[in-house]
Parts: structure tokens; C-alpha cells; sequence
């Protein structure tokens, strides 16, 4: 996953098969990718982080994107796989 507008390497995401193809969620919230093997993974680009404190009441949760700095994703063990589809 790039930065478009400074050419910068943000995430790499390495997945267990060939991906043949990828589909972005309209909030870019997530993506899944098409694997070789009849699988899709759904990736999250953001994850929840610790609490912070209250916001009118209510518990807010930080939320904070995943990979950055070139680093790299290991898809294989922790997303979510649907199995089984053509």
C-alpha cells in the first residue's frame, strides 16, 4: 500500500496464496483480496485501539490504522478468510 501523493511505501501485506484480484470497501475502512485458491480475505486498515476517555457520556475508543512506516502485514494468521468461492 502506497502514499499517492508522497510516492511512500506505507504497508506491505503478504498473503499465504496468489492474489488474483481486489475490491475497497467505499469507506476504506477495508479491503479484500481474491486469492488463487478460492479464498477472500478480508483485510482491516484500521484496528481500535486503547480508551481513551469519555466523549459526551460515552466510552471513546481510539482507532488507529494499521502498518505504516513500510512495515509488513502478515495476512496468513490473523484476518478474516471466507472459504470455498469461485
Amino acid at each position: 500500500m502506497w502514499n499517492l501523493s508522497s510516492g511512500t511505501l506505507l504497508t506491505t501485506f503478504v498473503f499465504p496464496t496468489i492474489i488474483t484480484c481486489l475490491a475497497m470497501d467505499p469507506a476504506e475502512r477495508m479491503f479484500f483480496a481474491g486469492g488463487g485458491d478460492n479464498t477472500i480475505y478480508q483485510v482491516n486498515l484500521y484496528r481500535k485501539g486503547e480508551e481513551r476517555g469519555y466523549v459526551s457520556g460515552v466510552m471513546e475508543d481510539e482507532v488507529m490504522a494499521v502498518g505504516g512506516g513500510g512495515s509488513v502485514a502478515d495476512i496468513g494468521d490473523g484476518g478474516l478468510v471466507f472459504r470455498g468461492h469461485k
